[in-house]
């Protein structure tokens, strides 16, 4: 009700990470599904306002209805059933697990000390469960029998979950930490790569679209590696082989260096910190776009 709100309802930032809280269309009133206080009322006065979400649901939605025919479009297609609420969204992923000090932070700023690292490979899952839009299979492909051991430049740690100091030396002594998509197409596990200095190899079609990071600044290009999740499903190992074959020397410091790069875009308790200044530029972007 203040009149600087009522003058730049579009200044105004709102930030959650609430699933629930700003899903739907707002000219329905059965796919609001407010909570917390936020009525209809007061959504409709605020929707001009700047969404920060662990997703960015505008861009996912475009790409959804880019691909509609394509097997990874349908796998989402749900996300793209309602109108985002908001005018501008933008996505800060899960950047908080990037600034967990339960892991150890360590700086890939320094191409020679990532190359020297003793583990090629990283990925842990467990096998019980099963995960939604049918991920499971990803998931569980590179555990089969005998794949881990088809993985070059051993040794790699591949497997079931082990104990939290384990798997906390495995993780942060990898070069590749393999990231799969799971109940949506992200995983927290990319975050903690990033926190690491682990170069994340990623099997996500969605994710660069669902989860950008400050996407006006960065591309996943920069800082990961991509695999096709068909070429990963048929034949894990050998598409995780050539993926690394196909880099030289040169094309890996680049990517090295863009890991660097967004740690300190994401990493809160970097000494070289840049999150505010790219927080800030992204907000701004967001109004012109």
């Amino acid at each position: 009700n203040e009149p600087f709100f009522k003058a730049h309802p579009e200044k105004h930032l709102y930030i959650t990470n609430n699933e629930r809280l700003f899903r739907g269309g707002y000219e329905d009133l059965k796919l609001f599904n407010g909570c917390c206080g936020i009525t209809l009322d007061l959504m409709k006065r605020i929707s001009k306002g700047i969404l920060v979400k662990d997703f960015d649901a505008p861009y996912f939605r475009q790409y959804i209805w880019n691909h509609p025919e394509t097997e990874h479009g349908k796998t989402w297609q749900s996300y793209g059933e309602t109108r985002p609420l908001f005018q501008y969204q933008w996505s800060i992923g899960y950047a908080h697990e990037a600034s967990n000090d339960n892991y150890p932070f360590i700086d890939a700023e320094d191409y020679d000390n990532w190359s020297k690292k003793n583990i090629t490979f990283f990925y842990r899952s467990p096998t019980a469960g099963a995960s939604m839009y049918n991920s499971t299979q990803y998931r569980h492909a590179l555990l089969a029998e005998g794949e881990a051991d088809k993985l070059i430049h051993p040794p790699s740690a591949i497997g079931q979950t082990v104990r939290h100091e384990h798997w906390l030396r495995e993780f942060s002594g990898s070069k590749y930490c393999i990231v799969i998509r799971g109940d949506n197409p992200s995983s927290r596990s990319l975050y903690a790569a990033i926190r690491m200095g682990c170069l994340p190899v990623i099997v996500s079609h969605a994710l660069p679209y669902y989860q950008p990071i400050f996407r006006s600044l960065v591309n996943y290009d920069d800082f990961s590696i991509s695999i096709d999740e068909g070429a990963f499903l048929s034949k894990p190992a050998e598409s995780l082989n050539s993926a690394i074959q196909s880099l030289s020397e040169s094309d890996l410091r680049l990517k090295v260096r863009g890991l660097s790069l967004l740690q300190r875009l994401l990493v809160l308790d970097h000494p070289k910190s840049l999150f505010v200044s790219a927080f800030v530029h992204e907000t701004v972007v967001r109004q012109l776009d």
